[in-house]
């Protein structure tokens, strides 16, 4: 039996992004704790800003689900519309 006690703060589950054809973030697991540090690296192309993206509320995951201390912010968005926009 586990005794883990440590807080998750970030989690992805199966996370992917498409753009088109393209898919940028194909079924990303991630898991990031209290008092962890970490970073996230691959060659250019890879998906970092993407995934961040999906991190943030940027863009919405086309699969996948994201959590912040435990709370599914997975459809929360961080964008606003632009002004002139039809929702702006």
């Amino acid at each position: 039996m586990s005794s883990d006690l440590r807080v998750e703060i970030i989690k992805a589950e199966g996370v992917t992004k498409r753009f088109g054809e393209l898919i940028a973030v194909d079924r990303v697991d991630y898991l990031l704790h209290e008092n962890e540090v970490a970073g996230i690296i691959g060659s250019n192309g890879a998906g970092k800003t993407t995934f961040f993206n999906l991190l943030t509320g940027y863009y919405p995951p086309d699969e996948g689900a994201i959590r912040y201390q435990g709370q599914d912010i997975t459809h929360k968005t961080t964008r606003r519309p632009r002004k002139g926009s039809p929702s702006g």
